[in-house]
């Protein structure tokens, strides 16, 4: 029996940035091109690109309207594809298309529902950083998984290279999965809610250094996982607020009082509840001066 060919069908993804834009460069060339692409904010990156490739573009939509929902019910689109779209889909929405909808999620689960996956795992100081396909349902993140990747993260490397990183292998999730739908091989696992663990999503307010609470390599993996995109890190210096967006762990030993900053020949050193940590890059907002020797970074 001959395989049909899913290129034929018309698929919705549903995006914001870089990881859906991935997402889309892919399908095209693997030659899927009836698509049609859902945005909720302004993007100029993305409204672009789908003017380029004579893309359909929903921008400004509530995937739960009334509206939205006839839409999708009239195009009867063969499945839907979730890439760092901000609203929650209800489970109507979600049951629509012929295959139903499936999300791309920054995480491994059930180890990282919810909010924020990537920094999370980068805080906990995980060397695999995971990610995966899921079959959505009524959940937040609690529907079957399709496929994890795994891959390396060291610890001279930040954020940045994690979103990067990911990205790339976000593509090849669906389109993996697009190959075994297309052969009926797709196997869906159910996850163990024992393991389940929802974190939620950061705000910059999360990101203050406790330096008599954290050690020094808790506050190294604290700040490649809040640096950019990301505002960074920070603490408070003279009443102003430092962002923190480069540490290292050094091998001398540096001891005292938390938070108190040292003058090491041509770089600055910060105690944390363990030891020192060295302080490579930092911005102190609405302040010209640099740190000081025997000063002290603090809560507020």
């Amino acid at each position: 029996m001959e395989i049909k060919k899913l290129n034929k069908y018309l698929f919705f993804i549903y995006l914001n940035g870089d990881r859906g834009l991935e997402v889309l460069k892919s399908l095209i060339l693997k030659d899927y091109k009836n698509l049609e692409v859902f945005i909720d904010k302004k993007n100029i990156i993305i409204e672009d690109f789908c003017s380029k490739n004579d893309l359909v573009l929903n921008s400004n939509i509530k995937v739960n309207s009334d509206k939205h929902i006839v839409y999708v019910m009239r195009k009867n689109p063969y499945l839907s594809v979730v890439a760092g779209f901000s609203q929650i889909f209800n489970n109507k929405l979600i049951d629509l298309p012929q295959k139903g909808t499936v999300n791309l999620h920054a995480g491994p689960l059930p180890e990282y529902r919810g909010g924020s996956p990537l920094n999370w795992q980068i805080i906990e100081g995980k060397s695999k950083i995971g990610i995966s396909l899921i079959k959505m349902n009524e959940g937040i993140d609690t529907g079957e998984v399709i496929e994890t990747k795994y891959f390396s993260l060291s610890k001279s490397q930040n954020i940045g290279d994690a979103h990067s990183i990911a990205n790339k292998f976000f593509p090849s999730l669906v389109l993996n999965f697009l190959g075994k739908l297309n052969k009926n091989s797709v196997k869906l696992v159910k996850q163990k809610t024992r393991n389940a663990k929802y974190w939620h999503q950061r705000q910059d307010s999360d990101g203050l250094i406790r330096w008599e609470k954290m050690n020094a390599l808790q506050v190294h993996n604290f700040v490649r996982a809040l640096t950019n995109p990301y505002k960074g890190a920070f603490s408070y210096y003279r009443g102003k607020k430092v962002r923190i967006l480069k540490t290292d762990i050094i091998k001398e030993g540096f001891y005292g009082t938390p938070g108190r900053i040292i003058k090491n020949k041509n770089s600055f050193i910060v105690i944390c509840s363990d030891k020192g940590i060295k302080i490579e890059n930092y911005i102190i907002e609405g302040y010209k001066g640099t740190l000081l020797n025997g000063k002290y970074l603090t809560n507020g």
